[in-house]
């Protein structure tokens, strides 16, 4: 009978979903994801599972970074993975040769802020630097040349690990914010990037390096820092090229890989987030926890870090 009654569930399902004529959503780029998931969020709620044991299967993953002792923990329903899996799985275009090019760009953009965000984390980033151009300097080929040089001259000065994203002002001129880990000397790193960039047709230093330390009190959270930088990356995606790198980063810095801790048969997501954010105050005080809950509580972010000193 339950099989019978689950079989009936799952006919049913389909149909309110859009796709017993045979058509698999997603599949294609029009289908609009969020309104695929309200309608089957208002047939679980016609039908009566909001409340069901048996609905799902949540798993909680963790990302350890041994550096500083930071740590991630992140949750969702095992259907969600499991979709995400099979569309991976499908077979994708060649490099540069994507039909839905818009979908594309976003998301480049998104894996691109999810790379910048983590490397961040593993290098412990505390200091934010942003070299600038005092001229209007639109050439993205001159500022990855001009960048190159800088660092070069900076890793003989002990700066060896960094994150750097570009972007363009309003005016047009390309900028670069770089994510790093440490006090410097800042007098130096002004000196190296203006003698890299020159002098203006005014005689002038043809560019600057503004610094951001630490916030008032002398404590940052790692995790805001990989966030506040990230955001550049999807900021002003139309001025990246698809299939052109949107950060660059120095070699070296290897990101740990997510573990699963639990996987539990409840649709109580609630409570799956309360333990951790219990783990993630072992870490840190509440107040400087980073979290996120998706709207329905279908997906959850909890970020821990020591305070910078």
């Amino acid at each position: 009978m339950r099989d019978e009654i689950i079989g009936q569930d799952y006919q049913d399902s389909k149909a309110i979903a859009g796709y017993d004529d045979g058509v698999t959503p997603f599949c294609d780029g029009t289908t609009d994801a969020v309104a695929y998931q309200e309608r089957m969020r208002q047939a679980d709620v016609e039908r009566g599972f909001v409340d069901s044991a048996w609905k799902d299967t949540i798993v909680g993953r963790m990302r350890y970074f041994e550096g500083d002792g930071s740590v991630n923990f992140y949750g969702y329903p095992l259907a969600v993975r499991k979709r995400m899996d099979e569309i991976r799985a499908l077979p994708r275009a060649k490099r540069g040769e994507s039909e839905n090019v818009e979908q594309s760009r976003h998301a480049s953009a998104k894996r691109a802020r999810k790379n910048v965000r983590l490397r961040c984390q593993e290098i412990q980033a505390d200091r934010l630097l942003t070299l600038t151009y005092r001229e209007n300097m639109q050439d993205i080929e001159r500022l990855k040349a001009d960048f190159k040089a800088f660092m070069r001259a900076m890793k003989r000065a002990g700066m060896y690990h960094y994150v750097a994203v570009p972007e363009p002002q309003k005016r047009g001129a390309w900028h670069i914010h770089v994510a790093v880990h440490g006090r410097l000397v800042y007098n130096l790193v002004r000196a190296v990037w203006r003698r890299v960039v020159g002098l203006d047709e005014q005689g002038r230093p043809n560019g600057n390096v503004d610094v951001r330390n630490p916030k008032t009190g002398g404590k940052w959270k790692r995790h805001a820092l990989a966030a506040y930088i990230a955001k550049y990356v999807t900021k002003e995606f139309d001025a990246h090229e698809l299939n052109k790198k949107r950060y660059w980063s120095s070699k070296g810095i290897v990101v740990p890989e997510p573990v699963t801790y639990f996987v539990q048969d409840s649709n109580d997501m609630h409570a799956v987030i309360v333990d951790a954010m219990k783990a993630a105050m072992e870490v840190c005080p509440a107040y400087e926890i980073q979290a996120y809950v998706s709207d329905g509580g279908r997906y959850f972010f909890v970020g821990a870090s020591p305070s910078v000193n």
